[in-house]
């Protein structure tokens, strides 16, 4: 099951800021295409004059994940600490001045009750990855704090039988504003259990649920946890595989009834593999409960199945929602294999999104009229992030892309693994001054096709990286053409970008 990547940092982070005083967060857009991450570290290597190397790699995205946290520059005091991270044996500390630490994690941690003591202000914990055993869980009982603001379980393994344990933990612990629990394998009793600690709560602000199955237990418990908390509640995650149940129906009607109590939704990201016709109907139609959103990511397998009729019946309820989301900045629909039809049904209440700064359409298909449609609504927003990746793109459609680019704000650009080929110089990347990576990899793109393009970035102002990765006409190059073609793009770089570092991958 797909989970959001950044959804669950977020919610750690956000109890922190809370406990700071700080009045918002914003989470840097994180896209979930597969080259994204590693073009966004070589930009920040590059802006940052860093060398190329694994090692800095790291670095850039250690720093994505605890943003806007800033790595400390010397060693945190525990009494300033006031958030911890435990992940691939590392222990990440967040002190009260938003900077953060890296150190190994200790051995026996769990048992030693002065790993606890010695943090006096710790408001927040994440667990991630770990085997939570009875014995580590009794002692969590024991030693974390009462004033405890923000709980995250993330793909740990906990018994069935030892999920009582966590629901105690969130029973005791009443001022918890900020509870995740992931864990795509867990279904039935255990989270139930850990609800039922939950469902009463007024105050929770920042709440993710992702699961393999959403029973009746399940879905009772969380429709009360979201009504209790609907006036407080500002961000939500919730994902399964299956929604089961003899009246499965009336359980996600339930579940949407919940969901569009919570008027104050900032965030909004809903991840479902198995949905029938009528539960996307009910998803659709709530959306536009949540006028407040800044950020939608949605994930909805499975619809190219559903009859066409009802598919686009469904998808003009979606429209008729997102036309009244004005305040979003972040709308991500990645991987739902919509048809172009159904982009520019979508495309209509974009335009109408003037704070929209990310757009992820990738994994949908873009014809050339899909293409235009979206084009011309991107060119109504301040756009600075599209992902159009595995759009089944070609050179014509990618035009109709392009068209209103002069007139966007565009910073990234990714349109990876289409078959745009030669019209990589379609993109007028001469007149989009603001524009800083771009991503043709996987593109059936020849080395000319990427001179052709190249050519069109003389001395550009703010580019830094261009992928061409896995384009099958760059990579059948033999040795000796590629090491002529490297030395010849070289010569080309020092004349044309004399006092600074481009990163042209693939080539």
């Amino acid at each position: 099951m797909r989970v959001y990547k950044n959804f669950e940092n977020i919610l750690v982070i956000c109890a922190l800021l809370f406990a700071t005083q700080e009045i918002a967060y914003t989470a840097p857009p994180t896209p979930r295409a597969g080259s994204v991450g590693q073009l966004k570290s070589f930009v920040n290597a590059s802006q940052k004059n860093k060398n190329n190397n694994k090692d800095a790699i790291s670095e850039d995205q250690e720093e994505e994940n605890c943003y806007p946290f800033t790595k400390a520059s010397h060693p945190i005091p525990p009494e300033e600490v006031i958030g911890w991270r435990i992940k691939n044996g590392k222990l990440y500390l967040f002190a009260s001045n938003k900077t953060y630490s890296v150190e190994p994690l200790p051995k026996d941690f769990d048992s030693d009750l002065k790993f606890f003591k010695k943090f006096p202000n710790l408001i927040s914990v994440e667990f991630n990855g770990l085997l939570l055993t009875e014995e580590m869980l009794e002692n969590l009982q024991k030693f974390l704090p009462k004033n405890l603001k923000s709980l995250l379980l993330h793909s740990c393994h906990i018994e069935k039988q030892d999920y009582e344990l966590v629901a105690d933990i969130c029973r005791k612990r009443t001022s918890l504003v900020s509870v995740s629990l992931v864990d795509p394998d867990s279904e039935g009793e255990g989270p139930a259990t850990v609800l039922g600690a939950l469902e009463n709560r007024p105050n929770m602000k920042y709440f993710n649920l992702t699961v393999r199955e959403i029973d009746e237990a399940i879905a009772k418990c969380l429709a009360n946890l979201l009504s209790n908390s609907s006036g407080t509640l500002r961000e939500l995650g919730l994902g399964c595989d299956l929604i089961t149940g003899d009246s499965k129906k009336k359980l996600v009607e339930n579940i949407a009834r919940a969901i569009s109590l919570a008027k104050g939704l900032t965030k909004l990201e809903l991840s479902f593999v198995s949905t029938s016709e009528d539960d996307f109907a009910h998803i659709a139609e709530s959306i536009g409960n949540f006028t407040k959103l800044v950020s939608l990511k949605m994930y909805i397998k499975g619809l190219r199945k559903h009859k066409h009729v009802s598919l686009f019946e469904n998808l003009e309820k979606f429209q008729e929602s997102l036309s009244k989301l004005r305040k979003l900045e972040v709308f991500d629909i990645s991987s739902m294999f919509l048809p172009s039809d159904a982009i520019k049904l979508i495309s209509q209440p974009i335009e109408s999104m003037k704070n929209l700064k990310t757009l992820n359409v990738s994994g949908n298909v873009l014809d050339e009229k899909g293409a235009e449609s979206l084009s011309k609504a991107i060119a109504e927003t301040p756009l600075i992030t599209l992902m159009a990746n595995n759009c089944g793109m070609d050179s014509a459609a990618f035009a109709a892309l392009c068209k209103s680019f002069p007139n966007t704000s565009l910073e990234q650009l990714y349109v990876g693994g289409n078959q745009i080929k030669g019209g990589a110089k379609n993109l007028p990347v001469a007149t989009m001054k603001e524009l800083k990576v771009v991503d043709f990899s996987h593109n059936d793109m020849d080395y000319d096709d990427a001179m052709a393009f190249i050519e069109l970035t003389k001395e550009h102002p703010n580019l830094y990286v261009v992928s061409f990765k896995g384009n099958s006409g760059i990579d059948s190059m033999n040795p000796i053409e590629k090491t002529i073609k490297s030395d010849q793009l070289q010569e080309w770089k020092a004349k044309n970008y004399p006092d600074r570092q481009v990163i042209f991958f693939g080539l």
